[in-house]
């Protein structure tokens, strides 16, 4: 995706109120899960981003994928887990890779009260995760673990609405610097019609991608968002981007009591 430019002559009230501020989801309650887009628009940021919670979580899930590489290849036979659930302050999130030959590596967010970010490599159990480490791209991957926890990192960034491109409306997020060294701006987009967040980005200071998640083949199963593919950029390029398939997704009972701390990962 191309760098997106922000007029920032116009910050009038109506526009700012449509902001998608995407990394921040204060609780909304008023918002139906089959609201349109404008209705969403309409009633503010906290009602989109409480929209996009429920269509990436509306109950616990574990989502596998596959890299689509031949054999021979490093990363033939991996295995990409995603699990999410709802939880009090938004969406927990937990990403492992796992594989012949590999430890499991990864990250989880569980925002809240009592929560954090973790980080766990292949050569080290969990610890929390630094900005820094958690914005390192992993070397199997190419990207850092932050394009999959970037929406509930809402401590770490200021956001502001860009714009809408076709389906996807796109909101910038700046880091505070006052959390430390290591965290890159980003870029983190929602589908319009689907409402569930499709778009992670690391970019540089003017805007200019570094690396990038895509979710891809998007549908609707009941209440929750499933995609079909999704795609990972590294800073290497388009070239280099690598997909991955789904295989499966398991919902509700059948996901088990999912852990999103340091001793789940």
């Amino acid at each position: 995706m191309t760098a997106l430019l922000v007029d920032r002559r116009s910050r009038a009230p109506s526009v700012m109120a449509a902001a998608i501020l995407l990394l921040a989801a204060p609780a909304y309650a008023g918002a139906a899960a089959d609201d349109d887009w404008l209705d969403l628009r309409r009633k503010g940021p906290a009602a989109v981003a409480a929209a996009a919670d429920r269509a990436d979580a509306p109950e616990p899930s574990i989502s596998r994928y596959r890299p689509a590489v031949a054999a021979g290849h490093p990363l033939h036979g991996a295995l990409l887990t995603l699990a999410r659930a709802p939880v009090p302050g938004g969406v927990a999130i937990r990403v492992r890779l796992d594989g012949p030959g590999r430890a499991g590596e990864g990250a989880s967010v569980l925002p809240g009260k009592g929560g954090g970010v973790w980080l766990r490599t292949a050569t080290s159990k969990s610890v929390r995760a630094t900005p820094a480490a958690l914005f390192t791209p992993v070397e199997a991957l190419g990207v850092p673990w932050a394009l999959f926890l970037a929406h509930a990192l809402t401590a770490w960034f200021d956001t502001e609405f860009e714009g809408e491109f076709d389906d996807v409306a796109i909101a910038r997020a700046r880091p505070k610097y006052v959390k430390g060294p290591g965290l890159q701006p980003m870029k983190v987009g929602v589908s319009k019609r689907w409402h569930c967040r499709v778009v992670a980005q690391t970019t540089d200071l003017d805007g200019h991608v570094r690396s990038g998640l895509l979710w891809l083949e998007t549908r609707r199963e009941g209440a929750a968002c499933v995609h079909g593919r999704l795609r990972l950029r590294p800073a290497a390029g388009e070239a280099a981007a690598l997909e991955w398939t789904l295989i499966d997704v398991v919902r509700g009972k059948a996901a088990g009591r999912l852990r999103f701390d340091g001793a789940g990962l």
